[in-house]
């Protein structure tokens, strides 16, 4: 870039909705260039790149639970429509909280029931547990582009938060270009809770609900070894992002914010088991083990790639996450990484040094922590669990013990996984239907939820569920067998 050339600065002027006589309030901010990956839309590598330029304006000190107009443009640049939004209100308990949740939503696949119902005030925020655009950085951006812009319907009037899902590694590079620059906002969420980054990072809603989002790839890709990632693997960034949660945990003080939600983007309990081909063909998922060496894995996807279409994602881990090991790994902990690749699995990945056992599993925190809920993606299908920790299951959503699992995968994906067995710890599930979550927080012991049809907005699957004892359940550190 020309040292001369300077961006125009991003520029964002509002008003109250309420008052629109009042002269309207401009601010600017610098705005930021990056380079997207050079990957066409076959998501191979090319010789061209494409420049961007995100504008990120901070509006601050704006008045809780109040509607504002407002428009955006580049400084000097045509301004875009008049659009408007609501901030949170400043103590949720006193009014309650409605949440839009989804995962796996693809260029063209925004629910449009999500954006009717977003349109008419129905929701507070909407939170995104991975996969968007498929890919951002593919066909020079314009997938990414293409999802903004869709997504921009509902994320011009409410507040969407988002955490990667494997689709934002961009695989090439493993290197999240695309994720943290056009979600680089975020980074602001992710200093405020002592995060620093934007692929992992917590928020209250004040008086009702902490939620907490991690970035799974650290354990379902633990090997990649690039320069994206300073040729460590994931490693040191589950360690990294484990010690954080913990401690973001900690702090949360259950009388005055109840309800604890955690996101990512895999499971930690499914049941999906394969992939619709078309013309009557079905494929179970093949078992990868997350242990092998990268060649092993490579051999294993050129066997599969005529049904899985191996990429350099692939050849590294690819679906080597499943319902079964990787969701363990996620569950349980990886284990030592320099041990020999064919006795255990699963493993951390490369540069990890020597213990013995497994580290870093989630249900550990959240089992000291009293988590509610745990929602995530990845699986492209519905599924409700009853509550379940360790493997254990209780038939009751009154005050159980243990968190409940929801997999919203099938948000906006192709809908072409099927079930596999039923599991012991499975409340409801769906495949091939095209639905979002709906989560009505009532107060600080009763909530509402429901999945609804991506097309229509017709509830498919609902439940209520009460908890009264929050903080009891915080302070107890009981300990289950496993």
């Amino acid at each position: 870039m020309n040292p001369e050339c300077k961006l125009a600065d991003g520029e964002v002027e509002w008003l109250l909705s309420h008052h629109p006589a009042d002269k309207p309030q401009l601010v600017r901010n610098t705005s930021h260039l990056y380079v997207d990956h050079d990957v066409d839309a076959n998501d191979d590598v090319t010789n061209t790149s494409t420049p961007r330029v995100i504008h990120i304006v901070r509006l601050e000190s704006l008045a809780p639970a109040t509607s504002f107009s407002y428009r955006v443009r580049s400084n000097g640049g045509a301004w875009s429509d008049q659009l408007s939004f609501r901030t949170l209100p400043s103590f949720a308990a006193a009014s309650g909280l409605s949440l839009l949740i989804t995962a796996d939503v693809g260029a063209g696949s925004i629910p449009p029931a999500a954006v009717a119902e977003a349109a008419t005030g129905e929701y507070d925020m909407h939170l995104h547990a991975g996969d968007m655009a498929y890919d951002m950085s593919l066909n020079h951006g314009k997938y990414g582009d293409q999802f903004f812009n869709e997504l921009s319907a509902i994320a011009s009037r409410i507040p969407f938060q988002a955490w990667p899902g494997n689709h934002e590694t961009d695989d090439h590079f493993c290197d999240f270009l695309s994720f943290r620059a056009r979600l680089a906002n975020q980074n602001l969420t992710g200093d405020a809770s002592k995060s620093g980054s934007s692929r992992y990072y917590s928020f209250d809603i004040p008086g009702l609900l902490h939620v907490a989002g991690i970035d799974t790839d650290a354990y379902a890709e633990p090997d990649y070894d690039t320069s994206g990632n300073g040729n460590s693997g994931q490693s040191f960034f589950v360690a990294e992002q484990y010690s954080w949660l913990e401690n973001d945990l900690a702090s949360v003080n259950r009388t005055h914010t109840p309800w604890v939600f955690l996101i990512g983007h895999h499971p930690m309990y499914c049941s999906a088991g394969g992939e619709d081909l078309g013309s009557g063909r079905r494929q179970n998922f093949p078992e990868l083990s997350c242990r092998t060496t990268a060649s092993e894995r490579q051999a294993r996807w050129q066997r599969w790639g005529d049904v899985f279409q191996g990429s350099s994602e692939g050849a590294a881990t690819g679906w080597c996450y499943d319902c079964t090991t990787g969701a363990q790994m996620i569950r349980e902990g990886c284990t030592n990484g320099t041990a020999d690749p064919k006795t255990e699995i699963p493993s951390c990945g490369v540069g990890t040094g020597s213990w013995k056992g497994k580290r870093w599993g989630l249900e550990t925190l959240m089992e000291k922590y009293a988590v509610d809920f745990y929602f995530t993606g990845h699986m492209h299908m519905y599924e409700r669990s009853w509550p379940t920790l360790f493997g254990q299951v209780q038939k009751t959503y009154h005050n159980p013990s243990f968190p409940v699992h929801i997999n919203t995968g099938n948000s906006g994906s192709q809908n072409n996984f099927f079930l596999g067995p039923e599991a012991n710890f499975t409340a409801f599930r769906l495949a091939r239907v095209g639905c979002y979550s709906s989560v009505q927080i009532h107060n600080a012991t009763h909530l509402s939820f429901a999945q609804k049809s991506a097309a229509n907005g017709t509830v498919i699957d609902k439940f209520d569920l009460v908890q009264e004892r929050h903080q009891q359940l915080a302070r107890e550190k009981e300990t289950f067998t496993v």
